[in-house]
């Protein structure tokens, strides 16, 4: 809630949110997997989005149109290394990290990571 009442007050016209390897609760398949070693509680990750969506744009592996520009946002990252705790959003190294990557556009003029 914290996180949506910032990004409500940013006076930005436009506002793209990426989740990043430690928005847990955005990675559904991750979190319900490993939500009990982060977290004392489950938070439901479909309250944060909906959250997020009232706010600003939130963008996972997709194009976004915004004033012309096409817009590309991923979360994917390399997976932690197995002596760190697993991490949100992460790929293991090698093919199945390229296989994202491979699915970006070519058309994209902004990247966000």
């Amino acid at each position: 809630q914290e996180c949506a009442d910032w990004l409500r007050a940013l006076p930005h016209r436009h506002k793209v949110v990426c989740a990043g390897n430690h928005d847990l609760c955005l990675d559904p398949d991750f979190y319900a997997e490993h939500w009990r070693e982060w977290h004392d509680h489950h938070q439901d990750p479909r309250v944060a989005l909906a959250m997020l969506n009232q706010v600003c744009t939130y963008v996972v592996d997709a194009v976004v149109e915004l004033e012309g520009l096409q817009v590309y946002v991923s979360p994917q990252q390399p997976r932690q290394p197995k002596k760190r705790p697993p991490m949100a959003f992460g790929k293991a190294r090698g093919q199945p990290l390229k296989e994202v990557w491979r699915c970006l556009p070519a058309h994209v003029e902004v990247l966000i990571t």
